[in-house]
């Protein structure tokens, strides 16, 4: 008899017996951007309630292996200022986050597994972890240690929970290049690559935080665009007519397509271009000189 029939025998016969399948970090913290085994060094406590902030337990951590975006501290809520918005009653009551830390948890000396929350998920998960476990927990270390060593979350994902999409990026540092990537919970909805170092603004916003000179004519206000940053040298022939040098060029690109709609350039001379492009990569429009005004 082969092991396929025996399979299923046993489940004619047995069906209470649950045939499990090994757990994965995708089933322990799904979304996450960062899974990491860390060390508490120190807990202290931290109090903003004189300026109308929290009272917060601070654990700081020494990062032992990761994979995507590890945290140097972790925060627990111990106690507010007292003061607290009231909903307005035509108005939904919010759901309570998914986790929080608790004051008290975490003991210096040990060491723990974590899990990184999205930063622009933050009433789930406030504190930027959607999870922890003890270091020798049985089902969390296998998933852990493998997600680790395969470096799943090497694209250092960030969950968008209003959309359904996670942008990544991926440096590749001895080619001077990096990688963009979005994706949603089924497939990996494109890809691009820059040449140049990656900077500070990365996030995906509605196209009505630019205003209408930054952006194709009828673009809808309400199309999601990945801004996206990056360090460039500009060689003396280029499409915005401006001089060789290194300039900050931030892409408006939409986050579904990966299309590019706009390039925004700045200098440390103030010097501002934008460009607009059309549904075939084509400059549309054009603007050189100060910063336009929303």
């Amino acid at each position: 008899m082969n092991r396929a029939l025996l399979v299923l025998c046993a489940c004619v016969l047995f069906p209470d017996v649950v045939l499990a399948r090994p757990v994965t970090w995708k089933d322990l913290a799904p979304r996450a951007s960062g899974i990491f085994l860390a060390e508490v060094t120190a807990v202290r406590q931290h109090d903003d309630r004189p300026v109308d902030g929290n009272l917060v337990e601070i654990s700081d951590l020494k990062i032992i292996r990761a994979t995507g975006q590890p945290l140097r501290e972790v925060g627990a809520f111990i106690a507010d200022a007292g003061m607290r918005l009231e909903v307005p009653p035509d108005l939904p009551t919010p759901p309570p986050p998914k986790f929080m830390m608790k004051a008290g948890d975490l003991v210096v000396g040990k060491r723990y597994w974590f899990a990184t929350a999205s930063t622009r998920d933050p009433a789930a998960y406030p504190d930027r972890v959607s999870g922890w476990w003890p270091v020798d927990d049985s089902i969390a270390a296998p998933a852990f240690d493998a997600a680790i060593r395969d470096n799943v979350l090497r694209w250092s994902p960030t969950y968008e929970p209003g959309s359904g999409l996670t942008y990544g990026l991926l440096a590749n540092p001895s080619g001077g290049t990096w990688r963009t990537r979005v994706w949603n919970d089924h497939d990996v909805l494109w890809e691009r690559e820059f040449r140049g170092q990656h900077v500070k603004e990365w996030n995906l916003v509605p196209a009505d935080v630019y205003p209408d000179s930054c952006l194709p004519p009828h673009t809808k206000m309400n199309t999601l665009l990945l801004q996206v940053a990056n360090f460039e040298v500009i060689p003396e022939k280029n499409e915005w007519q401006i001089p060789a040098g290194a300039y900050d060029i931030v892409y408006l690109l939409e986050a579904q397509t990966g299309r590019k709609l706009a390039t925004l350039v700045r200098s440390p001379i103030r010097l501002f271009c934008v460009h607009t492009y059309d549904s075939h990569g084509k400059i549309v429009s054009g603007f050189f000189g100060p910063a336009p005004k929303p």
